[in-house]
């Protein structure tokens, strides 16, 4: 009973849809409705409040930027390692061009 009932409501409203809604006024009052309840109208950031468009977006801006802005490098130092250096002949194999055929037949 209960998936019949389902399936006669789902048929309703593509009937409604498909003929037109008379509620249109009713539709267009629940649309804004939700359309300002999506509205930002202030953001906060750190008990700083921002109003405006201009200044919601800068305070965003610049609250992301400084959140991933690396202060030092998190990179891994080489200073004082010796490093080996590949021999010319080595270096060359590598940098050579592709060939097709080689490639296809490995």
């Amino acid at each position: 009973m209960q998936m019949e009932k389902i399936s006669w409501r789902q048929k309703s409203r593509v009937v409604s849809l498909g003929e037109g809604d008379p509620n249109t006024k009713f539709c267009h009052r629940i649309a804004n409705l939700e359309k300002k309840f999506n509205l930002m109208s202030a953001v906060m950031i750190e008990e700083n409040c921002y109003e405006t468009i201009e200044n919601m977006k800068s305070s965003i801006h610049d609250f992301y930027k400084e959140l991933f802005y690396e202060t030092e490098p998190q990179w891994p130092k080489v200073d004082g390692l010796s490093l080996p250096s590949l021999p010319t002949s080595a270096r060359e194999v590598l940098e050579m061009q592709f060939d097709e055929e080689k490639v296809s037949s490995i």
